[in-house]
């Protein structure tokens, strides 16, 4: 009996290949292609914006112990209003009110909200930085066919899975612990978006502590602070990128499984590093400044 059911799983397998083209057989991806990739990634982020005209940063200081506050003026200065009505930023500020913050409180996910999940996949695959994405892994058959590509993309950062052993019900997803951020106990966990570090600081709930490194302005920033009074030792952050080049650099160095790639952008050597979780998904994402 198990032998027929088997059999009849990868009939229907094949049969699914068969008819969407589908060969999976993935070869394997060097750091030096994704280097190059990600040049071309970063020259066409058309929705980049750049510090001095689309935000300026108050850095301040790099001194101090963990925890103490070297920062006593916010790390924004100022955001040009016009970003946050980018089409492919909107759409990612539609899920930000989809979560539950507390690690431990399952996620109750409405036919709406999952709605807006396939939305914003459908806007990020729009975009020239995800296209370049989409193209390498076809090449590399890791993807099929632009419905799988998707697919793939709703499974490493939407579905949803129990961020801690043990839990009752799932309370995490990628795109949540990385795009918006969790809390866990006294700590801040993810929260890996520099436009939800500004929001959140305009609105009281992000303080900073001070920057992490030698460097003062860069397209990455390494920083401490706290969110809703919990504390982040080092968190880091792209900045000034637009939605989409986050998720397709984060989308291909999960997919292709290479580790810690390093890349240049602008004239930084950004390391990024992907760890995932339970079922082949998306546990965390994150850039460091070399």
């Amino acid at each position: 009996m198990y032998v027929f059911v088997l059999l009849c799983i990868l009939t229907a397998e094949a049969l699914r290949s068969s008819r969407s083209g589908c060969t999976y057989d993935p070869q394997p991806c060097s750091k030096s292609e994704l280097y190059e990739l990600g040049k071309k990634i970063w020259r066409e982020d058309a929705n980049r914006v750049s510090a001095g005209s689309g935000y300026y940063l108050n850095l301040q200081s790099n001194t101090g112990r963990d925890g103490s506050d070297s920062a006593p003026q916010p790390l924004f200065s100022r955001v040009d209003s016009s970003i946050l009505q980018k089409p492919t930023i909107k759409a990612m500020l539609a899920l930000f009110d989809n979560y539950y913050r507390d690690v431990g409180s399952p996620e109750d996910e409405t036919s709406s909200e999952r709605t807006e999940n396939w939305n914003f996949i459908n806007s990020m695959c729009n975009t020239r930085p995800v296209e370049l994405v989409y193209q390498f892994l076809l090449r590399k058959k890791i993807v099929c066919s632009l419905r799988n590509f998707k697919s793939k993309l709703y499974h490493i950062w939407f579905e949803l899975y129990p961020r801690r052993r043990g839990s009752i019900g799932s309370d995490s997803s990628g795109f949540e612990h990385v795009f918006v951020g969790e809390t866990d106990s006294s700590k801040t966990l993810g929260f890996h978006n520099w436009i939800q570090f500004y929001l959140q600081e305009k609105e009281g709930n992000f303080n900073y502590k001070r920057y992490i490194g030698d460097l003062k302005q860069s397209n990455v920033i390494t920083c401490q602070f706290t969110w809703h009074d919990k504390f982040k030792k080092i968190g880091g952050a792209l900045v000034g990128t637009s939605p989409e080049f986050d998720f397709a650099i984060f989308s291909l160095t999960f997919l292709t499984k290479v580790r810690e790639p390093v890349f240049l952008f602008g004239t930084d050597r950004v390391k990024v590093k992907c760890y995932g979780i339970r079922g082949g998904k998306i546990g965390t994402c994150y850039p460091i400044l070399l």
